[in-house]
């Protein structure tokens, strides 16, 4: 949209190469063909502001994890589900730090067909989780909650699942939810004898599109309908780890980064809290 970072962007690229739609930014210092180093404005073409800290780079230092993002904040809360359940809880041999981890994903309803690559993920840890409590018993002392709360929902959503099966089709399958974590674990030879939740990548988009007043669990994940509130998350949380060391760990808009340190530091006045951030506007 205007006035944007990356309106602003095109806007800067374009005035360094008036009227082309491609170019290459280099000039030349007698023979010899140089890279640009300033921008139309004669400041520096490129800037590095860094290095940014990950918001989940401490989460192996806890036993109680909460994980929380808003909107494209999914994406290292993604990442963190697949370390989770495919390193910690099926690797680890005691703690898996965390043993108990709490995600929450706030999203907007008329973005979910941007997420479809998230509803793929979460399938697929469930998946995994459904086949190790089935063969690994010790799997069962561990939690992990997924909570997704889909915002700016129509009241009456009419789904319409066709255009989302595929009929077999790996280049149909890929091109709607994404690649596979690990395509080898997919081959119908290898997928013998492994459980599986019971229900798919359409059931989850389903309930995400379709969210009811109450909230509705299929494994573990909990959708809700709009957005959440915090104290009825945080409190049932704060009396099954009483006493435990508790991080805490976001990523997404700056004004949820301040609600969440009010409740956090209101619900965990007693604990050792980490909040490590990575807030954007």
């Amino acid at each position: 949209g205007d006035g944007t970072w990356t309106d602003r962007l095109q806007n800067f690229l374009q005035a360094m190469a008036p009227n082309q739609t491609y170019s290459e930014f280099y000039h030349y210092d007698g023979f010899n063909k140089l890279p640009k180093t300033t921008g139309p404005d004669g400041r520096n073409l490129l800037c590095v502001d860094g290095p940014m800290a990950a918001p989940t780079q401490h989460l192996g230092e806890y036993g109680t994890a909460m994980i929380i993002a808003a909107g494209i904040g999914i994406t290292p809360l993604r990442a963190t589900l697949q370390s989770i359940v495919y390193y910690r809880f099926k690797r680890g041999i005691g703690h898996s730090f965390p043993d108990y981890a709490y995600c929450f994903w706030i999203v907007n309803w008329e973005q979910l067909d941007a997420y479809r690559f998230v509803i793929r993920t979460l399938k697929e840890i469930e998946d995994e989780l459904f086949d190790m409590r089935k063969k690994t018993p010790q799997i069962l002392s561990k939690i992990l909650q997924v909570h997704v709360f889909v915002t700016s929902a129509p009241k009456n959503p009419t789904f319409d699942g066709s255009e989302l099966l595929t009929n077999g089709d790996k280049q149909a399958d890929l091109a709607i939810w994404g690649p596979h974590y690990d395509d080898l674990s997919h081959d119908h030879g290898r997928s013998v004898g492994r459980e599986q939740a019971p229900f798919t990548e359409v059931d989850i988009y389903r309930t995400l599109y379709c969210p009811q007043n109450e909230p509705i669990a299929m494994g573990d994940i909990i959708v809700h309908r709009g957005r959440p509130s915090w104290p009825d998350m945080f409190q049932p949380i704060q009396q099954h780890h009483s006493g435990e060391t508790i991080g805490v760990m976001f990523c997404g808009p700056d004004i949820v980064a301040k609600e969440l340190e009010v409740y956090i530091y209101f619900f965990f006045f007693s604990l050792f809290v980490v909040i490590a951030t990575c807030a954007f506007v």
